[in-house]
């Protein structure tokens, strides 16, 4: 069975690859402020090691592509729009199912920004691997908002009023 679930290795790329997924990749995106009611954050601990698979054209170079004279890039797989998604989840699936002791993916954040956000297969990786320290912060206020205010504004993304 394939479970994912996503997280990052810091909240900047948990923040761009999450609350800021959807913004256009354009000069100065807009992001409204009102939609950030619905998410908050939590740190995580990893309890053990994991395998992961880094999608970045180093390691995406050494992945042979059937029927194709060149490998994957990285621009194909992961700084894609969102009508590629569905392609970017049989590539998922292929490596899944493909390399067995494989447990989860890494990535460089579409809108750049500082870290790496992974999914981890749940089938592989159990609710054993990884575990929340804390109460999850919301970011509509508080902490949480400034921290992802910080995020926006580092990424180029205005915050405005409104839907």
């Amino acid at each position: 069975m394939f479970l994912p679930c996503t997280l990052a290795d810091n909240l900047e790329a948990a923040a761009l690859e999450s609350v800021f997924h959807d913004v256009d990749h354009v000069p100065s995106p807009t992001y409204p402020v009102m939609r950030l009611k619905d998410w908050r954050y939590s740190r995580l601990v990893v309890r053990r090691d994991l395998v992961l698979f880094r999608l970045t054209n180093p390691q995406l170079r050494q992945l042979p592509v059937s029927g194709r004279r060149h490998s994957i890039k990285e621009q194909e797989l992961v700084h894609t729009p969102s009508d590629q998604y569905p392609n970017t989840r049989t590539w998922a699936r292929f490596l899944h199912d493909s390399v067995p002791q494989l447990q989860g993916l890494a990535w460089r954040p579409r809108l750049g920004g500082a870290g790496l956000p992974f999914v981890f297969f749940g089938d592989r990786c159990g609710t054993s691997a990884i575990s929340a320290v804390g109460k999850p912060i919301p970011v509509a206020s508080g902490t949480g908002f400034l921290e992802v205010q910080r995020i926006a504004a580092t990424a180029s993304i205005r915050l405005i009023a409104g839907r």
